[in-house]
């Protein structure tokens, strides 16, 4: 069998490890908090072009029965297509 670990050697590698894991963990709450906070200001940003395209659709005159149609000509291709003659021989 092999001797123990040392105690003192025991509790440096666990405190290495608790502080580099905290350190850690406080990098990805960092990035976490960033990230939230950059989505947070778009979604206001959102939020406040949809009210002001609401408020634009509010201010269009809904008594008027007045509708605007537009007209697609369909195009015929047999008469768009060219007419070939072959002459008799």
């Amino acid at each position: 069998m092999s001797p123990p670990v040392a105690l003192g050697n025991v509790v440096l590698a666990v405190n290495c490890f608790v502080c580099e894991t905290v350190d850690m963990l406080n990098q990805f709450a960092r990035i976490c908090d960033g990230k939230l906070r950059s989505l947070s200001t778009a979604i206001r940003r959102t939020e406040v072009s949809i009210a002001l395209l609401e408020a634009k659709l509010q201010s269009i005159d809904h008594t008027s029965n007045e509708s605007v149609e537009t007209v697609i000509p369909l195009e015929n291709p047999v008469q768009d297509s060219v007419k070939l003659e072959i002459p008799e021989k």
